[in-house]
């Protein structure tokens, strides 16, 4: 697959963008998260939550580490395009401006 359908396939959604969201927005952004946390904070529902750490795993944005027989979800630090979008999602943050209905 060319590496463009590739970032259209995992940034290409509104789920996995949130998820990335919320774990770049993380004051400690070497903290992991269960499902649970995650679910709760983003809004998603447990199969569709599934699929999407699923994916962001498979490109390699998202790992699994295991903390007291739980699984736990972080972002992979150093990657490079985990570290531009936090930069990204930092950005927009400053920015204090509010949803828009534009597309």
């Amino acid at each position: 697959m060319p590496e463009e359908e590739q970032a259209e396939r995992v940034l290409g959604s509104i789920g996995r963008l949130r998820i990335l969201r919320v774990m770049a927005e993380n004051p400690r952004l070497e903290a992991s998260f269960s499902l649970y946390r995650l679910k709760a904070l983003t809004g998603i529902g447990d199969s569709n939550l599934k699929s999407h750490i699923a994916t962001l795993i498979r490109y390699g944005l998202v790992e699994e580490v295991r903390l007291d027989h739980q699984r736990r979800y972080r972002l992979v630090r150093g990657e490079p395009l985990v570290e531009a979008l936090i930069q990204v999602f930092r950005i927009f943050a400053t920015r204090h401006q509010g949803p828009t209905n534009e597309v």
